[in-house]
């Protein structure tokens, strides 16, 4: 039982890095869509 409970902890604690990763790399992503999208006002 003490290594099921061991084992449940560790996939929860990978779970949320895996969602705080997903977060990080979405606003990257949506920073770059701006950053994109105000060049190309500027040139126009």
């Amino acid at each position: 039982m003490t290594e099921w409970v061991f084992l449940t902890a560790a996939i929860m604690n990978l779970v949320t890095a895996m969602i705080d990763l997903g977060k990080k790399v979405r606003e990257k992503k949506r920073s770059k869509k701006e950053d994109s999208r105000s060049d190309k006002r500027k040139s126009s």
